[in-house]
């Protein structure tokens, strides 16, 4: 898939509910290709994978943006948010909250 293309992984098992969601969410595939990397600037060596939330009741979808990194949990944190504040947040605003990005340490 193209997401793949771009360095991001993702399970077998998402790989159609992913491909739904960014062909209902055009402007997501953009969005994910300008963010990749700044992700490894932020949280330097890491894997990012992408999951996504569906919630049927609220009837809303969340791409999730997990960023598997060997910064300790502290650190982790404070790279998402100044990730968060610096860079993602008015690609954030113009989603209306579609994409989140999750720093997740590996130790």
């Amino acid at each position: 898939t193209l997401l793949s293309e771009y360095g991001y992984q993702f399970s077998e098992s998402e790989v159609i509910k992913i491909s739904e969601f960014v062909t209902a969410n055009p402007e997501v595939i953009e969005i994910l290709r300008k963010i990749f990397d700044p992700l490894h600037i932020y949280f330097g060596e890491s894997k990012i994978y992408l999951s996504l939330y569906s919630d049927t009741e609220e009837e809303y979808c969340v791409l999730n943006v997990l960023v598997e990194t060997n910064l300790e949990i502290e650190e982790s944190f404070l790279q998402e948010r100044k990730f968060f504040t610096e860079f993602f947040r008015p690609y954030y605003k113009s989603l209306n909250g579609k994409i989140i990005v999750k720093g997740i340490s590996k130790n």
